[in-house]
């Protein structure tokens, strides 16, 4: 069996359910904890210690088949969701808004 004990450095969590963006999601989902566990890789540490690498890799994957997990979590005090804007940050993604903001101007003359 594993456990985990989770503390909230700011004692709150800001995340939104993922079928109801409307919605704040408690308790956290298994798969955000995860995700953190996988972008924490000591890959920074591996000149240091190149077994350090595989051994968190493999302790990931041990993890990673395990069961579902059974999540106890304390009670929260819900509050409204904010709607807010992320930009995108792949520009490949994005429209030249210079091309864009050139288009509308012809379009006016």
């Amino acid at each position: 069996m594993l456990c985990l004990h989770v503390e909230l450095i700011t004692g709150r969590y800001v995340a939104t359910a993922t079928h109801d963006r409307g919605a704040a999601e408690w308790p956290p989902h298994p798969a955000r904890l995860f995700s953190a566990l996988v972008a924490s890789l000591p890959r920074a540490e591996a000149a240091l210690d190149p077994g350090a690498e595989a051994r968190a890799r493999a302790a990931l994957l041990a993890v990673e088949a395990l069961p579902a997990p059974t999540v106890w979590a304390t009670e929260a005090t819900m509050r409204a969701a904010v709607p807010v804007f992320v930009p995108v940050a792949d520009v490949h993604l994005v429209a030249d808004t210079d091309a864009l903001e050139l288009e509308a101007e012809r379009a006016e003359a």
